[in-house]
């Protein structure tokens, strides 16, 4: 089997590479170490739980009185809150009986 001509020295670079990766690799790991190497420093009371909260204060947390006896909601408005009952407004251009969108016949002149 004849050697190609564009293959010459494929080892040899492959194999350099991964040796100046290493190096580089090592290199940079003694410059700058790796994290479990140089632990930060934790105050030992900061790892400690919190304590229990203490309970409500006085009034705090109590329901309101309501407002009928034996009722747990308040009583009903006397009337409505909107007296008077919104109606839409015509399109404007558009009279009483003016003829629809999805009518199938025209509408007569």
């Amino acid at each position: 089997m004849a050697r190609q001509a564009g293959t010459r020295g494929f080892w040899r670079g492959f194999f350099t590479g991964i040796v100046l990766a290493l190096v580089a690799g090592l290199a940079l790991a003694w410059r700058y170490p790796p994290v479990p190497a140089t632990p930060p420093d934790i105050d030992p009371a900061a790892t400690e739980a919190p304590g229990v909260p203490d309970g409500p204060g006085a009034g705090v947390g109590e329901p309101a009185a309501p407002a009928e006896p034996g009722g747990a909601l308040p009583a009903p408005a006397p009337a409505p809150l909107v007296e008077v009952k919104p109606q839409p407004e015509p399109a404007p251009g558009s009279g009483p009986g003016s003829p629809s969108l999805a009518s199938p016949t025209p509408p007569s002149p």
